[in-house]
């Protein structure tokens, strides 16, 4: 989640593995039912911080298993936000069952965060993220297209193919 200023938005959690370790970081949150990744990201940033987002891109993807007793599988997804226009002077409105604090932070500081040390996999997300706000990494961009069988449109998560883009905006990709 960035914004026109070269910021990106991190929040501390009131509720979490993070609470209460003074620890930075992104928004995150689980996907419901019959939602898309991406309005899932969005959705978790406005109801953590109140600020209106668009996703844009999947920067980073990250597979875990053993999870809970159940030892379950775990997608974690880092989609590239940016703030709807007038969103990142709105006041940010915290969740506070979850978010202990949130702010606006330069890239430059959270690229240098020293959470990013120990934790090479979290270190590559968030140099990711940094490039992406940077324009020098475009990661996976998203689409709703037809899927022709039903008149339902779903999303396609891939990367670009020179010459590819026009032909989709006319619904023939």
């Amino acid at each position: 989640m960035v914004n026109d200023r070269d910021e990106v938005l991190v929040v501390q959690e009131a509720a979490g593995p993070l609470r209460g370790s003074g620890v930075w970081k992104m928004c995150t949150g689980l996907v419901d039912a019959g939602e898309d990744v991406p309005a899932a990201a969005a959705r978790e940033v406005h109801e953590e911080t109140g600020v209106v987002a668009i996703p844009s891109t999947i920067l980073a993807l990250r597979q875990a298993h053993g999870f809970g007793a159940a030892a379950k599988s775990d997608l974690f997804f880092c989609v590239g936000l940016r703030t709807a226009p007038g969103a990142a002077d709105a006041p940010l409105v915290l969740q506070a069952d979850e978010i202990a604090a949130a702010r606006w932070m330069p890239l430059a500081e959270y690229e240098a965060l020293p959470f990013w040390e120990s934790r090479p996999l979290w270190r590559a997300v968030a140099r990711r993220c940094v490039a992406w706000a940077r324009g020098t990494h475009i990661g996976l961009p998203i689409a709703k297209l037809g899927n022709g069988f039903n008149g339902r449109d779903d999303l396609l998560v891939c990367g670009p193919v020179e010459g590819e883009e026009e032909e989709e905006e006319r619904g023939g990709g």
